[in-house]
């Protein structure tokens, strides 16, 4: 039989060996553990590196597609024909001294380009659409009711009386040879003509729908 003594070294001994078998399993499992979690670390760096590669890529291709959208863009650019510009049209340059001087009713009154309200309180006014010096030169003004009427005594010119015209350094004169009424819509006495005249329009007292015209041939 063993003796006691005998019996408490075994016991010990395997007091022992199981806590030495409990460490040697607890490392094993840490050792396990860790080697996971480095797996891990390694796998989430080499994706997150190829991510990254992956979005270089991506950059480097939008960036180089962008350079040659841009070298396409310009050469197109380059080679489709320029547009034409029209040149822009020069504003025409009237003299300070046109006027006009009928002396038998003793009119002597500047004229101004356009026949617009504002032109014609001001002065008198010539037709746009007709010539300033050759052919046929129209030109209208008040006679009653605005604050200034330069035609207010035009009903009282004669036949054969004088008319002068200037324009700038160039003067004319004309002697009347035409008065009469036409209708508001009749354009055709403004009309230009090879002849060297000069026509004037006003209203008529109390005929809103009519006009009197005056048209004097230049003497030569």
């Amino acid at each position: 039989m063993y003796t006691k003594k005998y019996i408490d070294v075994i016991t010990l001994a395997l007091v022992v060996l199981i806590f030495v078998l409990i460490n040697i399993y607890q490392f094993q499992i840490q050792s396990n553990i860790e080697k996971i979690l480095n797996q891990n670390q390694i796998q989430n760096t080499q994706e997150t590196s190829k991510e990254n590669s992956n979005e270089e890529i991506v950059i480097n291709e939008t960036f180089s597609n962008n350079i040659s959208n841009d070298i396409i863009n310009n050469t197109i650019e380059e080679n489709l024909p320029k547009p034409i510009q029209e040149p822009k049209p020069v504003p025409i340059a009237y003299p300070s001294d046109w006027y006009i001087s009928i002396p038998s009713i003793d009119l002597v009154a500047q004229i101004k380009e356009g026949t617009t309200e504002e032109i014609l309180n001001k002065s008198v006014g010539h037709f746009e659409e007709t010539p300033t010096v050759k052919g046929n030169v129209c030109l209208a003004a008040h006679n009653r009711g605005y604050e200034k009427n330069f035609f207010e005594n035009l009903k009282k010119l004669l036949l054969n009386d004088v008319i002068t015209y200037q324009f700038g350094n160039i003067k004319k004169t004309y002697t009347v040879s035409n008065i009469t009424i036409i209708k508001e819509t009749d354009l055709s006495y403004i009309d230009n003509s090879n002849e060297n005249k000069i026509t004037l329009i006003t209203c008529v007292e109390n005929e809103p729908e009519y006009r009197l015209c005056i048209q004097a041939k230049e003497i030569k």
